[in-house]
C-alpha cells in the first residue's frame, strides 16, 4: 500500500503580478490561471529532456507562487512575504523545479536569488530552473577568485556568468549581503505555523511575541487573508491536514449543511470559500474538523 510521506514532496516555482488579474477573481480562480502557465512550462521541459511530467503537478498544491504587488495588510508589522524563504527552510526531500531564474529576480530580487541558492545548497535541497542549466544545481569542485565579487554579482543576476563554480560564487556573495536583523514579532510566522499544528497554544504565541490574545487574533486573521498566506499553506498542508483550524470559527450548523450540499455536489469549494472568506480550499476540511471537535470558537 502507498503511504504518502509529507517531507518527500515534489515542487515547482513561479510567479505573478497580483495587479494583472481583475481583483474581483477568488485566489483559486488567479492560482489555476498562474498555474496552468507553469505546468505548460513543465510539459515543455519534461520533452525536451525524455521526462514524465510530474504527477505531483496536476494540480496546484504543489506550485508555489511568488507574487508580486500583493495587498498586504501587516506591512509594516509582520513580514509575511516570505514564501521563498519558507520554502527554501521548510523540512522536506525532493526537487524544486523553479520555471525560470527570472522568476524569482523579478519577484524577490537579486540578493533574494543568491540567498534562496545559498539557502537550498545549504539544506542539500536539488532545484532545477526549467529555463537554465547553468543555474541548476550542480555538484561544485575548484577554488575561485573572489576579488571582484560585485562583477560576479552583476553577471549573476544579468544571467551571463561564465565561471562553472557557481555554486562557491553565490555562498561568498551571500556572506557579504547585510541583512538587518529580525525584529521579535517578524517571528510571528514561524509561531503562527506552530499554532496551526498544534504545537503550542495561543498563550505561548502572545507571550513569545510579546503581544496580546486580540493583537494575535488580529494579525492571524488578516495574515489568513493574504495571497502569502495561501501559498505558505501549499507548503506546511501534509503537516497540518488532519489537524483542526485553529482561531476564529463560522457557525457550525450553517457551515456544517454547507459541507453536506458540497459532498452532493450543489456548491462548489469555490463557493464554500466565497461565504466564509476562506482563502483556499485547503482550510475548508480543518474548520471542518475544528467545528466537530467541539472545542473553544478560538484556541
Amino acid at each position: 500500500m502507498f503511504i504518502f510521506n509529507p517531507f518527500m514532496r515534489t515542487f515547482g516555482v513561479t510567479s505573478a503580478d497580483y495587479t494583472s488579474f481583475d481583483s474581483s477573481l477568488t485566489y483559486e480562480e488567479i492560482s489555476n490561471h498562474v498555474c496552468e502557465e507553469f505546468r505548460s512550462a513543465m510539459r515543455t521541459y519534461c520533452q525536451d529532456n525524455g521526462q514524465e511530467f510530474p504527477m505531483e503537478f496536476n494540480d496546484n498544491i504543489n506550485i508555489i507562487i511568488l507574487w508580486r504587488n500583493a495587498p498586504d495588510p501587516l506591512s509594516g508589522k509582520v513580514a509575511v512575504n516570505k514564501t521563498l524563504e519558507l520554502l527554501c527552510q521548510a523540512p522536506y526531500q525532493g526537487t524544486i523545479y523553479i520555471r525560470s531564474i527570472h522568476d524569482i529576480v523579478a519577484a524577490e530580487g537579486m540578493e533574494h536569488l543568491i540567498h534562496a541558492i545559498t539557502t537550498l545548497a545549504e539544506n542539500n535541497k536539488n532545484y532545477v530552473f526549467l529555463d537554465n542549466e547553468y543555474f541548476s544545481f550542480k555538484n561544485i569542485t575548484g577554488d575561485l577568485d573572489f576579488s571582484n565579487l560585485e562583477t560576479e554579482a552583476k553577471q549573476l543576476a544579468m544571467h551571463i556568468a561564465t565561471q562553472s563554480a557557481i555554486g562557491k560564487v553565490v555562498s561568498e556573495l551571500d556572506r557579504l549581503i547585510h541583512r538587518p536583523e529580525p525584529q521579535l514579532i517578524d517571528r510571528f510566522l514561524e509561531i503562527y505555523w506552530k499554532w496551526q499544528r498544534a504545537e503550542v497554544a495561543v498563550d505561548v504565541c502572545k507571550q513569545d511575541l510579546g503581544v496580546t490574545h486580540r493583537t494575535f487574533y488580529k494579525y492571524s486573521q488578516a495574515y489568513e487573508s493574504t495571497l502569502y498566506y495561501g501559498e505558505h499553506l501549499k507548503i506546511f498542508y501534509f503537516q497540518i491536514a488532519e489537524v483542526a483550524k485553529r482561531g476564529p470559527l463560522p457557525e457550525k450548523e450553517e457551515y456544517l449543511r454547507d459541507m453536506d450540499a458540497l459532498e452532493q455536489g450543489q456548491i462548489t469549494e469555490n463557493d464554500v470559500c466565497k461565504k466564509y472568506d476562506l482563502l483556499s480550499v485547503l482550510d475548508i476540511k480543518r474548520v471542518k474538523l475544528a467545528l466537530t471537535e467541539r472545542r473553544r470558537k478560538a484556541r
